[in-house]
């Protein structure tokens, strides 16, 4: 092989030796991009998850809100419910004694009448014998 041969295949060495470098820099500049991008895809993964638990968290709260005041709405309900019915009981019960007592005053009249009829009764019963 001759200089000049050699010389030539030096120069293709270099030049393929170059085009290799070339590419390991397109590809380390490529995948600096590709992680760059990465990045920034995971941040935005996650604040968007961020936002989701936000949106969760405000939404169990109002839940929660609402939830309560249904309780306490439900628990107004039944103590109103509870006095009126008290209120129904100490009426029926005042009914209840009226009506006794005037059971009592009929009793003690018609009990009167009554020994009074056995009396007469007797008494007739007494002539006629």
């Amino acid at each position: 092989m001759d200089s000049k041969d050699f010389a030539q295949v030096m120069h293709g060495l270099g030049e393929l030796t170059g085009a290799v470098k070339a590419m390991d820099q397109n590809t380390n500049s490529r995948l600096d991009e590709i992680r760059k991008d990465m990045s920034a895809r995971f941040a935005d993964i996650r604040q968007d998850m961020h936002r989701l638990e936000q949106a969760q968290s405000d939404r169990m709260t109002r839940f929660e809100a609402h939830v309560g005041e249904q309780l306490a709405e439900a628990r107004k309900e039944t103590r109103e419910g509870m006095a009126s019915m008290g209120q129904r009981v100490t009426r029926l019960e005042e009914e209840d004694k009226r009506t006794i007592a005037q059971v009592a005053k009929l009793s003690a009249g018609g009990g009167g009448i009554g020994g009074a009829l056995v009396v007469a009764a007797v008494e007739l019963a007494k002539r006629v014998m």
